[in-house]
């Protein structure tokens, strides 16, 4: 993707997250959820449905000035697997672009600001969340400690690598005392976000 595009985006949902202006409120308004919804939205992931739709809309918008990294991306991944004599292998990429990726994506999502206790306040512990996740989630579904959303929207300076003993010391000094801002891994989100739960 564009980073400098995604970087603008990123900025303004941290200077509005908690307000009607957050680009990411979209995602995650409508949480909790009923059953079958949730269920609806997954299977549309699995499905490739999701992934289908944003890959329509990419491309739809695609500029080769702004956006040749992408091509450039694609180009080099593919050249190097053919050279690798695994041609095949590129289509990989694209199952999981298509079929996995927006699960995870929505997952992390409902996880960072979805189960959140207050999105319209301006308490990052009230309209954001932290995933405690074990070693496998982060592996499979939050890499580069992006469970620690509530740490960078405390402190988006603190580099990934660091969020971890952020949080550690952040709770050493009682700042999540009081506050339902923690999940304990990826299936206590998923129940946070059933409606009536």
């Amino acid at each position: 993707m564009n980073l400098i595009a995604y970087r603008q985006y990123h900025l303004k949902h941290h200077r509005f997250a908690g307000t009607k202006n957050d680009p990411d409120l979209v995602f995650v308004e409508n949480y909790p959820v009923p059953r079958d919804s949730l269920r609806r939205k997954f299977t549309r992931d699995f499905s490739g449905q999701t992934g289908l739709r944003d890959l329509k809309m990419k491309l739809s918008s695609f500029k080769f000035a702004r956006d040749f990294p992408w091509a450039l991306f694609h180009l080099v991944l593919f050249g190097a697997l053919t050279s690798a004599g695994a041609p095949w292998a590129y289509l990989l990429w694209w199952v999981a672009e298509l079929f996995i990726y927006p699960a995870l994506v929505r997952l992390r999502q409902i996880g960072e600001h979805g189960v959140a206790v207050d999105r319209s306040s301006q308490d990052p512990r009230l309209n954001t969340g932290t995933t405690l996740a074990p070693w496998w989630q982060r592996v499979l579904v939050a890499p580069n400690n992006v469970n620690y959303h509530l740490e960078h929207h405390f402190m988006a300076s603190v580099p990934p690598y660091n969020l971890h003993k952020l949080h550690t010391l952040l709770k050493a000094r009682g700042f999540y005392s009081e506050f339902d801002c923690l999940s304990n891994g990826y299936a206590d989100v998923l129940k946070r976000a059933l409606a009536g739960s």
